[in-house]
């Protein structure tokens, strides 16, 4: 009898912990938004149980249209992730290889250091290409083509010889996309469709130009040049140009349910996920289209971050592997360094039920 009563005494007093984490994760996120600092969908799992799963703020600030947890929403750099994956599909296939050169899909691009990047150091950002992709080259409100892209690969060359060194190029999952298209004969984002479709992410997407997408959020931008004043950036940023470096746009159930496909090895086999997982001699905690690092007491976290430009963080996925969590955090408004750790913090807290803190903001300067 004692030992029954100590036992419901343990369970209510554990359910009590609990419930004041998830409290304070829940406080945390709606003060954020009342200060107007984050708009978005958090998702915290744990195994296959999701433990939280929650909208807060505007989707569309001039419908003032809530955001909910179907709301779609840019995952900016975390593009790199779906990227590499659908590369490493093909490569699974007998499609690609790794060692396979630029050369052999633009036999008509000259430049002999460019021709020798091969399809692992375009994932692994060993590349040596800067960004000759970005906002100035590309024209706002036209679809970036094969055409237009080779007209500025003809034009550029590495920085460095190739797989010598670690730079992160946004540039380098361009590329990939237009190879993807390459060998499959369809659209970057047909393509990207049989991946998503396999992981059950049937909300997710690759963004094209003036496209309208149901349930998608629009997307702001908090100018500090400006006294914080909150921007639509439709004017400012043509993601559609971005393709697999950042142009996918999900929910936070459909990357929590890739996190799920992808760990259990439904997606890519054993062998090329641990590749995959690992980081290169170049940059150790860079694997193809994934960071990796250990935390002290807390064990491997895998993940991306993504965001816009220099200016913030609007999309982070982490799968921390020795307690098996997901933390999945979409904003389409943005969020400072001190914003997205805290909330990271938060999530881990209430998932574990703990107090301890982890830092994640020095270990993934990737952006």
């Amino acid at each position: 009898m004692i030992f029954r009563l100590i036992c419901i005494l343990h369970f209510f007093l554990t359910f009590s912990d609990v419930f004041a984490q998830q409290s304070k994760l829940d406080s945390l996120l709606t003060k954020l938004n009342s200060q107007e600092r984050f708009d978005g969908v958090v998702l915290v799992s744990k195994g296959q149980k999701v433990l939280f799963h929650e909208a807060f703020g505007l989707a569309n600030r001039e419908l003032n249209a809530k955001n909910t947890r179907k709301t779609k929403i840019a995952t900016y750099s975390v593009s790199k992730t779906f990227t590499a994956v659908k590369v490493l599909q093909l490569v699974e296939k007998g499609k690609l290889r790794l060692d396979q050169k630029i050369a052999d899909f633009f036999p008509k691009y000259k430049d002999k250091k460019g021709r020798e990047v091969t399809i692992q150091q375009l994932l692994t950002h060993t590349s040596g290409f800067e960004d000759f992709v970005n906002y100035r080259t590309v024209t706002a409100y036209k679809d970036f083509y094969i055409n237009d892209f080779e007209k500025l690969l003809y034009n550029s060359s590495p920085k460095f010889t190739p797989g010598k060194k670690f730079s992160y190029s946004s540039t380098a999952y361009t590329i990939l996309s237009f190879i993807i298209e390459k060998v499959e004969g369809v659209t970057f984002d047909i393509a990207m469709n049989s991946m998503f479709k396999k992981a059950g992410m049937m909300n997710t997407g690759v963004e094209g130009c003036g496209e309208v997408i149901q349930n998608k959020s629009s997307e702001y931008f908090i100018n500090p040049d400006k006294d914080n004043l909150i921007e639509n950036l439709t004017n400012m940023f043509s993601i559609s140009s971005t393709k697999g470096a950042g142009a996918v746009y999900s929910t936070a159930e459909d990357i929590y349910k890739f996190d799920q496909a992808l760990f259990k090895g439904d997606l890519i086999n054993k062998d090329l996920l641990k590749m995959m997982l690992n980081g290169t001699k170049q940059q150790l905690n860079y694997g193809y289209g994934i960071v990796n690092f250990n935390l002290e007491n807390i064990g491997k976290v895998y993940g991306h971050q993504g965001g816009f430009l220099w200016y913030d963080i609007r999309s982070i996925y982490y799968h921390l592997e020795k307690e098996d969590l997901c933390i999945v955090i979409l904003t389409n408004t943005g969020m400072s360094e001190s914003i997205w750790n805290e909330i990271v913090n938060a999530s881990y807290k209430f998932a574990i039920n703990s107090q301890k803190d982890i830092n994640l903001s020095e270990k993934l300067v990737l952006e």
